[in-house]
C-alpha cells in the first residue's frame, strides 16, 4: 500500500470499538497495536477517514483499487504490490 499509493487507512476491528491509523503509522511502530495507541496515532474509525482522507491528506487523488480485478487504477502509479495480509485474535469473553 505504502509503496503503490504512499499512504492509506488501517482498521483495527474489536468487539468494543472501531478504530483507524495511518499505514505508515502502523510500519514505523512494528504492526503494535500497543505502539499505535501509545504515540496517539490510533483514532476513532470515523474521525481518520472523514478529516484526512477527505481532505485528501490520505490517498492519492484519482487512484482506486478495483476488487475485481485486484488492480490500482486511475493516476500513474508504481508496480502494483498488492498484499492481503489479516491478523485475527481470538478471546474468550466470559
Amino acid at each position: 500500500m505504502l509503496k503503490t499509493a504512499g499512504d492509506g487507512i488501517v482498521i483495527d476491528y474489536r468487539p468494543d470499538r472501531f478504530s483507524a491509523c495511518r499505514a505508515e503509522d502502523v510500519v514505523r511502530n512494528h504492526a503494535n497495536r500497543n505502539l499505535i495507541e501509545r504515540t496517539g496515532k490510533s483514532r476513532p474509525l470515523g474521525q481518520l477517514p472523514g478529516d484526512d482522507f477527505l481532505d485528501c491528506r490520505i490517498g492519492r487523488a484519482g487512484l482506486f483499487f478495483d476488487p475485481i480485478t485486484e488492480t490500482w487504477e486511475g493516476v500513474a502509479i508504481g508496480p502494483s504490490t498488492v498484499e492481503q495480509i489479516i491478523t485475527t485474535r481470538v478471546s474468550k469473553i466470559s
